[in-house]
């Protein structure tokens, strides 16, 4: 099965009783999933915990209040005032055991004027997928 990658832009939205469980077994089936936050008091303290053992952290500056438990996630290889004083595009980054510390830059904006309906219409032709197909795709993956 080719991986899929999951991109979550909100996991706040995500909701209900044991969505960890699936996202564990989605993991085993070769599913990566970034998921992103701003603040942590976003989630639910179970969702955290689990969030707490993901493969990868990246960090940019954070709230003062959530330092301490991003410096934990970071296995503590990151000060509680750097993180809350991260300048633009500075990041900490966990990426397995290794902690990193880098820099993104600023790109250009593209110039799509006019061209808004051939980038949704090659988005779907790409990407799009019903529910129902998706659903299908997994059940077919999962031996047994």
């Amino acid at each position: 099965m080719a991986p899929f990658n999951l991109h979550n832009d909100g996991i706040t939205g995500i909701q209900g009783e044991g969505w960890e469980d699936t996202l564990v077994e989605g993991r085993r089936q070769g599913i990566r999933i970034c998921a992103c936050l701003q603040f942590l008091d976003q989630l639910p303290q179970a969702q955290l915990d689990f969030l707490e053992r993901a493969g990868t952290t990246i960090s940019f500056r954070v709230p003062r209040h959530d330092a301490p438990k991003i410096r934990d996630y970071l296995l503590r290889q990151a000060d509680v005032t750097e993180l809350a004083s991260l300048a633009q595009f500075e990041a900490v980054a966990r990426l397995g055991n290794e902690v990193v510390r880098f820099k993104t830059r600023r790109l250009p904006a593209p110039n799509f004027k006019g061209q808004r309906a051939a980038i949704i219409d090659a988005s779907h032709q790409r990407y799009y997928r019903t529910g129902d197909e998706v659903q299908r795709e997994f059940d077919k993956s999962i031996p047994g």
